[in-house]
C-alpha cells in the first residue's frame, strides 16, 4: 500500500467528527432555550430588582451569549479545518481563514472574559460574599489571562512582523 493511499484512506476519517460538531450544534439549541428561560425572567422581574440585581442578571446573560459564541467559533473553524474539502473553500468564508493560533487566542481571550464576568458577578453579590473564593478566582483569573497573552505572544511571533505592531 504506498503512502498517498493510505493518507486517503485515513484522511476519510475525519468526516467523523460531524457527529463532533452536530453534538456541538444541539448544545447550542439547548443552550438557547437556557438563554430564552433567562431572558424571560430577567425582564419579567425587572420592575421587582435593585440596580446590582440588574447588573448581575446582565452579565448571566453576557456569560451565556460568550459562550454560545466559543461553540459557533469552535463548530465552524473545526469544520473548516478539518472537515470541508478544499474545493468547497469559499474565500468569503471568514472562519476559513481562521488558523490554529487565532482560534486559540480567541477562544483564550474570551474564557478569560468569561471568568472575569463571574469574578465580578461574585464580588457584587454582597450578601453572598465568599472571600476564600473570590481570591481562588482571582487566581484562575491570572492564571488565565497569562495563557491568553502567551497565546497571543505567540500568534504574533507567528506572523513576524507582517504589521501586527
Amino acid at each position: 500500500m504506498r503512502a498517498s493511499s493510505f493518507f486517503g484512506i485515513l484522511a476519510r476519517f475525519r468526516w467523523f467528527l460531524i457527529v463532533f460538531y452536530g453534538g456541538l450544534a444541539l448544545s447550542l439549541v439547548g443552550f438557547s432555550i437556557i438563554f430564552l428561560r433567562k431572558l424571560a425572567s430577567f425582564l419579567l422581574d425587572i420592575p421587582y430588582m435593585d440596580d446590582i440585581d440588574a447588573v448581575l442578571r446582565a452579565l448571566g446573560l453576557i456569560d451565556a451569549t460568550l459562550v454560545a459564541g466559543l461553540i459557533v467559533m469552535v463548530m465552524l473553524s473545526g469544520y473548516a479545518n478539518f472537515v470541508q474539502p478544499s474545493n468547497e473553500v469559499s474565500e468569503k468564508s471568514w472562519f476559513s481563514s481562521l488558523s490554529f493560533a487565532g482560534l486559540k487566542t480567541k477562544f483564550s481571550g474570551t474564557i478569560a472574559v468569561i471568568s472575569a464576568i463571574n469574578l465580578l458577578e461574585m464580588s457584587l453579590d454582597i450578601p453572598n460574599l465568599n472571600v476564600t473564593k473570590i481570591l481562588l478566582l482571582c487566581g484562575v483569573q491570572i492564571v488565565l489571562l497569562l495563557v491568553f497573552l502567551a497565546f497571543a505572544l505567540a500568534e504574533k511571533m507567528s506572523h513576524g512582523s507582517d504589521g501586527l505592531s
